[in-house]
């Protein structure tokens, strides 16, 4: 493996790619097996090092722990606006601008509609004002109900 290879690898998994799915996407081998990840991954730590390999992997494949702790903090924030008075809901056309928005996003992984960056599913996540792209393409809309 190239560096120029390897740096593309670890921008992937910063981004939530699988090391896997680039190399299949890039074309470097015909087929995936042990033998054919094993040694770029092997490349990837002695380049990079074993603890950022293990950080980019909870990245890629974060905890389950890491995905309640997320959907308990964004159900915290819903209540706090409920209590506040505050809009917990998006309207319709938001909710839509926001979904198309999410389903035409690179970070989109899977046929579950998970956010690479925050592992949510958008189409539930779009739903709450209180909630925004970590990506930055949508914002958060708080306010008053009243």
């Amino acid at each position: 493996m190239t560096d120029e290879q390897l740096e593309i690898i670890k921008q992937g998994m910063e981004k939530g790619i699988p090391l896997r799915q680039t190399i299949l996407d890039e074309g470097w081998v015909d087929k995936l097996s042990p033998e054919t990840v094993r040694p770029i991954r092997k490349a990837f730590i002695n380049k990079y090092g074993d603890a950022e390999f293990r950080r980019l992997i909870d990245i890629v494949h974060p905890s389950l722990a890491t995905d309640i702790g997320n959907a308990a903090k964004a159900a915290k924030r819903a209540a706090k606006a409920a209590l506040k008075g505050e809009k917990v809901f998006v309207d319709r056309a938001t909710k839509i601008e926001r979904l198309e928005t999410c389903l035409s996003c690179p970070l989109l992984s899977g046929k579950d509609a998970t956010c690479s960056m925050c592992r949510c599913n958008v189409r539930k996540k779009v739903r709450f004002a209180t909630e925004e792209c970590p990506a930055g393409k949508w914002k958060k809309q708080v306010v008053d109900n009243q």
